[in-house]
């Protein structure tokens, strides 16, 4: 179940409703704007308000989806309105905030603010990436991806930047379990299995326990090496 699918059935969507407009986006509109090179992935994989703004008016235009949506009397448009109302209370909108933040800084020179600019929306697409994939905390199971933190396994400094946007690269965490894994006081063995550094102390109190473990995909190994091999504690 997606995070849009959870929205919306809290929201007093109907089971069909939600079928027919989860399977809107991820499926029709998304090969649509796939065909058309208006986007790479899945709609849903984006997560900021005023791009996902900016990617429906260019669908929108589309004879493939105009003709579409007036055979499912406004099923489409109506979908991508749903969509965009859950994102602007989503948690990535704050990007846009923080976006309105360095443009307006007047300590930053242009070529600071756009490498801000740059970093900051790829945080956000990368943390729609995450939730799509995990949709819960990767070791908890905790639901509410409000709290929850898009974690690099291997360090966004350290990472290319096909790495940096890999999904595979990444972990969505609570706050108390990212802040361990990302100093090095936890990491997770190849099977999944948590690895508590000796330097932590009293890992239960900090909400760690010996018998938490990850589901790994096999593309997760090579950047779990890289955090065993220079940021695990041990």
């Amino acid at each position: 179940m997606s995070y849009f699918e959870d929205w919306m059935r809290k929201n007093g969507s109907s089971e069909r409703t939600i079928r027919h407009y989860d399977g809107a986006i991820t499926g029709s509109i998304t090969k649509w704007a796939c065909d058309n090179a208006i986007i790479a992935g899945s709609l849903a994989d984006v997560t900021n308000l005023a791009d996902f703004v900016s990617l429906s008016q260019k669908i929108k235009a589309l004879p493939v989806f105009i003709q579409n949506d007036n055979d499912g009397h406004n099923m489409y448009s109506c979908a991508l309105n749903k969509y965009a109302k859950y994102l602007q209370g989503s948690p990535s909108n704050g990007i846009e905030r923080d976006i309105d933040s360095i443009i307006n800084s007047g300590t930053l020179d242009e070529t600071e603010k756009s490498s801000l600019i740059k970093t900051r929306i790829g945080q956000g697409t990368f943390r729609g990436k995450l939730i799509n994939y995990w949709k819960r905390c990767s070791v908890s199971g905790f639901p509410e991806v409000n709290l929850l933190v898009a974690s690099h396994i291997k360090p966004w400094a350290n990472s290319d930047n096909r790495e940096r946007m890999d999904v595979f690269n990444g972990f969505l965490l609570l706050p108390n379990i990212d802040r361990t894994f990302e100093y090095g006081y936890v990491s997770f063995s190849k099977n999944g299995q948590i690895l508590i550094a000796k330097s932590l102390p009293d890992p239960e109190l900090a909400g760690i326990r010996k018998d938490m473990r990850i589901n790994l995909a096999g593309e997760h190994e090579r950047y779990l090496k890289y955090h065993r091999d220079h940021k695990f504690k041990g």
